[in-house]
């Protein structure tokens, strides 16, 4: 069964949403990076501590950037066999 959102749509994956913003991901990649220790430098908190790298934030940038580069790949794709 699919995830519906409140309205009763389907839910998009949070990675498809970002796809569309190549800006966001590229930042997020840029910055959710691994410490010295493993942990991801921007997910400190006031602890000083960060989420364990690779961080929830980079994965969701990883696949967006995969989904954006697919589907860069099916555009590129369809403009060949028109």
């Amino acid at each position: 069964m699919e995830e519906q959102d409140d309205d009763g749509r389907p839910a998009v994956p949070m990675a498809e949403v970002m796809a569309e913003m190549p800006g966001v991901w590229r930042r997020l990649l840029a910055a959710h990076v691994p410490d010295r220790f493993g942990r991801c430098s921007a997910c400190r908190s006031a602890t000083g501590s960060g989420e364990t790298w690779p961080c929830s934030l980079h994965r969701i940038a990883m696949q967006a950037q995969q989904v954006h580069e697919q589907n860069l790949t099916r555009a590129i794709d369809t403009d060949r066999d028109a």
